[in-house]
């Protein structure tokens, strides 16, 4: 047995949701549907949701985030856009290099872009770049805090900058570079962070560290043995996650506390009122005082959205599978009571359909159908207001092909089907039948036979890092193969499952160690096969 809360499945959406964001106020959600949709909602008083706007953006989306009273769409082509809570659009940006991530810091955006550029942006200004400005190289990751930004660069760098002064830069650990792997503040404004070190330093080599500065004091440097994945705040300093699927709280001193195991690698993490809760695999882990509790989901819920008003959570995330049925938009509250069940119930809230309300003839066949519009959508009550009626539309294509069998002099009615059998299988074809050539030649014509496509990721590639103990690769499906030139979609995939690109070809900067990535392709038929490679850098001489 275990606990679990009730869970709502408030959305089913047509295809696979890979965003979600609320607005700062709890009021409006957000979320993107396949490649380019993205749908706005208003959250009612009862938490439901009613779709304010369905959003047709020009590129694959990035991302998905409110600004205050805006709600920003990126891609990684284009740009980004700027919407009201309407779902109007207020303004379009080019962004050469796309978007990768973007951030609300004050009243400015920041954007992190495919380039590893960092710019700030603002509605109906120009965006400036905090890369040019502070003589930044390729940057890989942001941190915003209350006053500053935390910048990581690839080399192992980080700084912290505001709009206008470099505040501080962390001393780079080692001689030919480092990998910076997550970042994050306390609840009080600490910066911590962890590391991979790629070089001999102080005479022996460093695997994963974790650091804790006070400002530019390191209050603390310890070794991991795992890699914190993500982090949130804790009124005691805060929550980290890590891929071997354990939680822990981190005091402002540097003590660290094991809150919780779930066994596999922690995606999102938020605290709440004496609540810690964990995404990690198909599941939502909570714990309050010393109980703990689970809540599955179809897809994996990496996406977590709280409403703090109401202690309301809502939550989505995908499986990763393109095959399988869209995974819906559960909500639950944190502070409904703790329900003790056994652990195959748990799927029951997304696996269950909605009851279907019973009609009786009366109500359907009615003159009056204002009952009947209370069971359905509103896009199959738009459909029944549409002009003209069914009944006058057959009647009127009744009344055509009895005037066209009427203008036709050999036409004579079929009596019964052995006599429909008789005529399509008599061998003398009378002069000017095309239609029974057609269906004899259709019914003679042989199977075309189906390939699928077949994928082809390339050779195992070597590689020797740079002096930053990195390398430049590049990942070519371009000799996949398919007899019917109908691939629709690629997609490269990295260890994890998560996905890179969705184009042929794939450059990537890796650190040293053996990387694995998977090509997957499509065909318009829904056929599909994968192939995979193994990336191995290696470091460099240092003589």
């Amino acid at each position: 047995m275990t606990f679990t809360r009730q869970v709502t499945p408030l959305v089913r959406p047509d295809e696979k949701i890979h965003h979600l964001a609320m607005s700062d106020e709890g009021d409006y959600l957000a979320w993107s549907e396949g490649k380019r949709k993205v749908l706005l909602a208003a959250i009612t008083e009862n938490n439901t949701l009613e779709t304010i706007k369905v959003i047709e953006h020009p590129q694959s989306v990035s991302a998905v985030h409110f600004h205050r009273s805006q709600l920003i769409i990126a891609d990684e082509i284009e740009g980004f856009s700027i919407h009201d809570f309407d779902g109007k659009l207020l303004e379009h940006q080019t962004v050469d290099a796309g978007i990768q991530a973007c951030y609300s810091w004050g009243i400015r955006i920041v954007f992190l872009d495919g380039m590893g550029s960092v710019l700030l942006g603002q509605y109906q200004r120009p965006l400036e770049s905090l890369t040019q400005r502070y003589h930044l190289e390729d940057c890989s990751m942001v941190h915003v805090a209350k006053d500053r930004l935390y910048i990581a660069q690839h080399n192992g760098t980080i700084v912290a900058v505001n709009e206008s002064d470099l505040l501080w830069t962390r001393p780079q650990r080692g001689d030919i570079g480092e990998r910076i792997t997550s970042m994050g503040t306390t609840f009080q404004g600490s910066f911590f962070l962890t590391r991979e070190g790629h070089a001999l330093v102080a005479d022996e080599e460093e695997a994963i560290e974790f650091e804790l500065w006070d400002g530019e004091q390191l209050v603390l440097r310890s070794d991991l043995r795992m890699r914190m994945l993500t982090s949130n705040h804790h009124p005691m300093g805060a929550v980290l996650g890590f891929d071997n699927g354990e939680v822990y709280q981190l005091e402002e001193n540097g003590q660290m506390e094991l809150v919780m195991e779930t066994n596999h690698p922690v995606v999102s993490l938020l605290h709440h009122q004496g609540q810690t809760l964990a995404a990690s695999w198909f599941y939502i882990h909570g714990k309050l005082d010393e109980v703990t509790w689970k809540v599955e989901h179809q897809g994996m819920p990496s996406h977590l959205s709280l409403r703090k008003q109401e202690s309301m959570l809502f939550f989505a995330g995908e499986d990763q599978n393109d095959y399988t049925d869209a995974e819906p938009i559960g909500r639950l509250s944190l502070e409904s009571d703790l329900l003790e069940v056994d652990q195959t119930e748990l799927s029951l809230w997304f696996e269950s359909t909605p009851d279907t309300a019973q009609v009786s003839a009366e109500v359907l066949y009615a003159e009056d159908q204002s009952e009947v519009y209370a069971h359905l959508t509103q896009d199959e009550r738009d459909a029944m207001s549409q002009e003209g009626e069914p009944a006058d539309e057959l009647a009127h294509l009744l009344a055509a092909m009895e005037e066209n069998l009427s203008e036709s002099p050999s036409a004579s009615p079929l009596e019964s089907t052995e006599q429909l059998f008789d005529e399509l299988t008599n061998d003398t074809i009378h002069d000017g039948d095309e239609i029974h050539e057609m269906i004899l030649d259709s019914m003679a014509a042989p199977i075309q036979d189906v390939y699928r496509p077949q994928a082809l990721s390339g050779d195992d590639q070597r590689h020797l890092a740079d002096a930053q103990g990195t390398a430049i690769v590049l990942l070519d499906g371009r000799g996949t193969s398919d007899p019917h030139n109908q691939i629709v979609s690629w997609t490269w995939l990295d260890e994890r499952g998560q996905e890179l690109a969705s184009s042929p070809q794939l450059k990537l900067k890796l650190p040293v160690g053996t990387h694995r990535f998977e090509l997957r392709v499509v065909d318009k038929e829904g056929a599909w096969t994968t192939d995979q490679l193994t990336v191995s850098i290696i470091q460099g001489s240092t003589s």
